[in-house]
């Protein structure tokens, strides 16, 4: 099972962290939420394919959008591994996850429509984080630290500051990740070569803090 903040991950990007899981002997089974399970398999020289579609429906079941889409990637050689849950509510919108181990199978098309509404998504999803955590960092530490100087120091003071101080790290260069992957979409820059590789480390940096704070939280209403 893997968490990845799968708001502010274009198709290609998501693809190429299921392609190194599948290197590894993991292929995504299902997902739920944010959250992706893998099970045990290999599957010799496949190939992986990220596709969005749209939904009429909350469910997938009997979705003509969800079934056209599959029916495209079946006719060109690909077969569905799962579907995503929804990740958007207007419109609703789901991935759709495919493999092929047939070398004469062409790429799926990528919509250039939905890369570009992922990119800026991600982008000013990103620029909220930053905001959020940085005001909550500063009345924060308004708070605290005279506190502390008038009291002593205090365990969960100090691990709730710390938090809030490493999210405010993490959302600023996931802001500027994701501002490179929203200029590539927009006018073709290139990438970093880097870029997944610190997307991810990032993103486990964020998930880590946010952690750090709830248990500095509950550190504090135990106290």
């Amino acid at each position: 099972m893997r968490y990845l903040f799968l708001r502010i991950y274009g198709n290609d990007e998501l693809c190429a962290y299921l392609t190194n899981m599948l290197e590894r002997g993991w292929i995504i089974d299902h997902g739920r939420g944010n959250f992706l399970f893998f099970r045990k398999q290999r599957l010799p020289d496949a190939r992986l394919a990220v596709v969005s579609t749209e939904c009429t429906k909350r469910l997938p079941t009997d979705d003509e959008q969800v079934d056209e889409s599959i029916e495209i990637a079946l006719r060109s050689g690909w077969q569905l591994l799962c579907i995503g849950d929804f990740e958007s509510v207007v419109p609703v919108r789901r991935r759709l996850y495919f493999y092929t181990q047939d070398p004469q199978a062409k790429p799926l098309e990528a919509d250039e429509a939905v890369d570009f509404q992922y990119a800026r998504r991600a982008y000013h999803t990103t620029i909220r984080w930053l905001i959020i955590w940085a005001l909550l960092a500063a009345a924060t530490l308004a708070s605290t630290i005279p506190f502390m100087l008038l009291d002593g120091w205090h365990p969960a003071f100090l691990l709730i500051d710390a938090a809030l101080l490493s999210l405010v790290l993490s959302a600023a260069f996931l802001f500027f990740n994701r501002r490179a992957l929203y200029r590539h979409v927009t006018g073709g820059m290139p990438l970093p070569p880097d870029s997944l590789r610190l997307l991810r480390a990032w993103e486990t940096c964020m998930a880590l803090s946010l952690a750090a704070l709830f248990a500095g939280l509950i550190m504090l209403l135990l106290s």
